[in-house]
C-alpha cells in the first residue's frame, strides 16, 4: 500500500497589515514571486497543500524552508536560530490556528474537499500544528509569517520557499 503524496498546489504572499480570513494584502499574484520585500520587515507567505495519491493519512505538521540563492544556496527549516529567514509574531494571527479556505484569493485545485480543522497558522516556529488526520485528496491552506534578515541577506539577493512534512512521513512531490 502507497503512502499519501502531496503538492504544494499554490502559493502567494502577503504583508502583515489584514487578519488571516481576509482576502486583502496580498503583494503578488498567486504563484508570483514578490521582489519588492523591505529586510527585516514581517510578510507572511499563504500554500495550499493537496493530497494527490488518493490515500487517507494522519499526523501531519507542515515546516517552512528557505533557501538564500546567493548565500549557501541550500534548504534550510525556518527557525528561531534561522541565518537569513526567521518566523515572525504578527498580531494578525493565531499560533497553530486554522487556516482559513480563502479559495477567490488562492488557486484551489478543481477536486477534493477543503480541511477546515487545519492547525495551518504559524508565526512562532516555522511549523504548523498538528493536522490529525486527512481524506483521500483534500486540500488546505497553510500560513506562515517570516522576516528576511538584514544580518544575512541583501537587498536583491533571491530568496526562495517551500513547505515540507516536517517527520518525512510523507513527500511532497511537486512544486
Amino acid at each position: 500500500m502507497s503512502d499519501p503524496t502531496f503538492s504544494q498546489y499554490s502559493y502567494r504572499f502577503r504583508d502583515d497589515t489584514y487578519g488571516e480570513s481576509t482576502d486583502n494584502g496580498w503583494l503578488a499574484a498567486v504563484d508570483t514571486s514578490y521582489s519588492g520585500v523591505s529586510l527585516d520587515t514581517t510578510y507572511r507567505v499563504r500554500f495550499v497543500i493537496w493530497e494527490t495519491n488518493s490515500k487517507n493519512g494522519v499526523n501531519t505538521r507542515w515546516r517552512l524552508e528557505f533557501r538564500h540563492v546567493e548565500g549557501d544556496n541550500a534548504w534550510e527549516p525556518c527557525t528561531t536560530t534561522a541565518d537569513a529567514v526567521r518566523p515572525a509574531a504578527s498580531t494578525n494571527l493565531t499560533e497553530d490556528g486554522d487556516a482559513t479556505n480563502l479559495s477567490a484569493a488562492m488557486n484551489n485545485p478543481g477536486t477534493g474537499t477543503y480541511i477546515t480543522t487545519n492547525l495551518g497558522i504559524d508565526d512562532t516556529d516555522g511549523t504548523t500544528g498538528n493536522l490529525t488526520s486527512f481524506t483521500k485528496n483534500d486540500f488546505h491552506h497553510v500560513e506562515f509569517a517570516f522576516q528576511i534578515r538584514s544580518a544575512v541577506v541583501s537587498g536583491g539577493d533571491q530568496v526562495d520557499f517551500r513547505i515540507v512534512e516536517t517527520d518525512g512521513d510523507y513527500t511532497v512531490t511537486s512544486y
